[in-house]
């Protein structure tokens, strides 16, 4: 292949965390020129914890990138997820229970990727109330309950804590081609009732593919 059917293009990809800075970046290559060639795939890392208080959303991974003409991106995303609980039950007081869920969702120039996408539309399928693009990463629900058959009142606290590591693929259709660089966003959501929760988000990378998936889905 001749060296000039190649061309370096320059990416660039930023990092934004909630709580706190110090993540990096890398992405880029050498690339073919030629129609329907996709552009550079980009990858994004960030290692600095991210704690979320409770119902609360995070921007835990961000990037930028230019497609020259319409592509499919496949979009992948690993994180580190957990979710902290503090019950305290009290004997013959019932139930104590503390529960927490958080979702991750990716975001292309603001709207979100849904989990499906129809074939043989010319752009990507809009999000909708039953998919808007949110998958679980980690999720708990903890209950505690003492029954005692004596008059004293017993109290008991848990505190735990464990985290494991989850990934996901989305696919965004019919990536249009803008004069500015498209904005892919990771970004978390913690849900719980207890004000007492708590949610982590560790390591955490963001791998976004250019591809041409069925003829790049333009119908």
């Amino acid at each position: 292949m001749e060296p000039s059917n190649f061309r370096r293009a320059a990416l660039t990809a930023a990092m934004a965390g909630a709580v706190a800075g110090g993540l990096f970046f890398s992405g880029a290559q050498l690339t073919k020129v030629g129609a329907g060639t996709p552009a550079d795939k980009v990858t994004v890392a960030g290692s600095t914890l991210t704690v979320m208080p409770p119902n609360s959303t995070a921007t835990v991974l961000q990037a930028s990138m230019k497609t020259s003409n319409p592509e499919d991106l496949v979009l992948q995303v690993t994180a580190e997820c957990s979710i902290v609980t503090n019950v305290t039950a009290t004997s013959n007081g019932g139930a104590a229970t503390g529960s927490g869920e958080v979702d991750v969702q990716v975001k292309i120039d603001g709207v979100a990727v849904p989990i499906v996408s129809v074939p043989g539309q010319n752009a990507q399928k809009p999000p909708s109330a039953l998919d808007d693009g949110r998958v679980v990463f980690c999720n708990r629900v903890f209950t505690m309950t003492i029954t005692t058959s004596g008059a004293s009142s017993d109290t008991i606290n848990t505190y735990e804590k464990s985290k494991a590591t989850n990934a996901f693929n989305w696919a965004a259709f019919n990536i249009g081609s803008t004069p500015s660089p498209h904005v892919i966003t990771v970004e978390a959501t913690f849900s719980t009732s207890d004000p007492n929760q708590q949610a982590v988000i560790g390591n955490r990378t963001l791998i976004v593919t250019p591809t041409s998936l069925a003829l790049n889905q333009t119908g």
